[in-house]
């Protein structure tokens, strides 16, 4: 093989985001030397941080202060001024929006608006947005949703369901990311009470309620799109 041949071989190991343990001196040597030079695909990462801190309230620099995180996001970044087109290795990282988690939706938008308003000297980056949305969008996922979970929507169970029946409810509801199960006592956002119940008295008067029926399958269908249809409204809100 030629030298041409294994430097093909090797740009196509680096081009996906494949940065895993901090102390890679790959790494080191990366984000060192992006920094220093202040590069565009430095002042691009340094935008998003900047974007996603407004947007989801993460803590300051969340994304540059994750090495490993910032040197996969440098990587891509590195990798779309190289070709300025879209490149086929990033496509096949594609997406889907979880309806189970209401916080999918929202970062996918902000990234996206994000990507449509660079500002001048990162407009290079927009040849290449929507080959740069799925894998932005994968790498960035698990620091938003770590610390969402203060804007989740808390439901409390009406306390005169049967044991049973709030037995049934949590198995259900519990690893939903956008809720959170909470006591009647810690306030809730939302009641989750039966249609009995419901008929002979809200459990409050100060704390919205549901009235659940789980006899048919539709009835669980309809809890989830009113949980989360709640949930997108709480977080919108807090936008």
């Amino acid at each position: 093989m030629t030298e041409q041949d294994w430097a093909f071989i090797y740009l196509q190991e680096w081009m996906p985001p494949h940065f895993h343990d901090d102390q890679d001196s790959e790494l080191i040597t990366l984000i060192a030397s992006q920094a220093r030079q202040n590069t565009l695909s430095w002042q691009f990462v340094s935008y998003l941080d900047e974007a996603l801190n407004r947007h989801f309230l993460l803590p300051v620099r969340a994304l540059t202060q994750d090495h490993v995180l910032l040197a996969n996001l440098l990587t891509v970044s590195i990798t779309a001024l190289m070709f300025n087109q879209p490149f086929p290795q990033l496509e096949a990282l594609d997406y889907l929006i979880d309806p189970m988690n209401a916080y999918h939706r929202s970062l996918a938008e902000h990234l996206t608006q994000t990507l449509n308003e660079l500002p001048p000297g990162l407009d290079e980056f927009g040849a290449v947005r929507d080959q740069l949305l799925p894998v932005l969008y994968q790498l960035i996922l698990p620091k938003v949703t770590a610390v969402s979970r203060s804007d989740t929507l808390k439901i409390a169970f009406d306390p005169r369901l049967s044991q049973l029946a709030i037995n049934r409810l949590t198995q259900n509801l519990q690893h939903v990311r956008y809720l959170q199960i909470v006591s009647i006592d810690q306030q809730p956002d939302l009641v989750v009470s039966s249609e009995y119940n419901h008929q002979l008295a809200p459990y409050s008067a100060s704390v919205p309620e549901y009235a659940f029926e789980a006899a048919e399958f539709e009835g669980w269908a309809e809890l989830h799109r009113h949980l989360y249809t709640l949930s997108l409204e709480k977080r919108t809100q807090k936008l």
